[in-house]
């Protein structure tokens, strides 16, 4: 599971620096969940009542991971793993939450295979 959570952070981090690089600028809490639910969307064959629960839920979670990203740069780049695992795991409840059984599988699925590619490439290899 801390492999995970580093890989998440490493991931997040990398999205953070590749979106300043689209505009010049940070990446908007919209733009993050937009990104997020459309991975979900395509892995999972969501609903639109699911897409709408899933876009309220990232954009808030993006404004949360955003903050955190400001103030480990702040504190010279350290972060609090353990709050970090306690904030994915209440993200992977939620999401369970959401879908339904075998949507949850599916994502499950994905999620391991994610793992597995970023322990062998890297995050954002092959995006």
């Amino acid at each position: 599971m801390k492999k995970f959570i580093i890989a998440l952070v490493a991931f997040m981090g990398a999205l953070t620096v590749s979106a300043q690089g689209f505009g010049g600028g940070e990446m908007k809490p919209e733009d993050i969940a937009k990104f997020s639910v459309n991975h979900i969307k395509e892995v999972c064959k969501i609903n639109e009542e699911q897409e709408k629960k899933f876009t309220e839920y990232f954009i808030d979670q993006a404004k949360k991971t955003i903050e955190m990203f400001k103030k480990a740069q702040e504190n010279g780049g350290g972060f609090d793993i353990e709050t970090m695992q306690k904030t994915y795991e209440a993200q992977m409840k939620y999401i369970k939450s959401v879908l339904t059984e075998d949507q949850w599988k599916l994502y499950e699925e994905d999620q391991k295979k994610m793992m597995e590619r970023f322990s062998q490439e890297g995050p954002m290899q092959g995006q």
